[in-house]
């Protein structure tokens, strides 16, 4: 009888590990998910950013000053743009700059 007792006692003691880590976990993912999404909405972000990281979508010729563009691998922030017009063509130039000494422009 007594190791019976015993038996049980350690079954519901695994029960209620297994119901631990499952709620943890459940817990930490909704807290990742929220996490994400804060992320998503409120971060400075690439205006040409999608899930698929090799395309570009977007128009280049919106870019304006504080928008973030990633080239080559590097992500640079736009720190000006001049729009120019010359005998009917129009195009827009954009410094770019990564903050660490890495700056390029960018025709449009």
């Amino acid at each position: 009888m007594e190791f019976l007792l015993i038996i049980v006692v350690a079954l519901l003691a695994i029960i209620a590990v297994v119901v631990i880590f499952d709620h943890l976990g459940k817990r930490k993912a909704r807290e990742a998910e929220a996490e994400a999404l804060r992320n998503r909405t409120y971060r400075p972000g690439d205006p040409f950013s999608s899930a698929d990281d090799d395309s570009v979508y977007g128009d280049p010729r919106q870019l304006k000053p504080g928008d973030l563009v990633e080239l080559r691998g590097q992500t640079y922030a736009v720190r000006g743009t001049l729009r120019l017009t010359q005998d009917g063509y129009t195009w827009t130039e954009n410094f770019l700059d990564t903050g660490l000494g890495s700056r390029a422009w960018i025709s449009v």
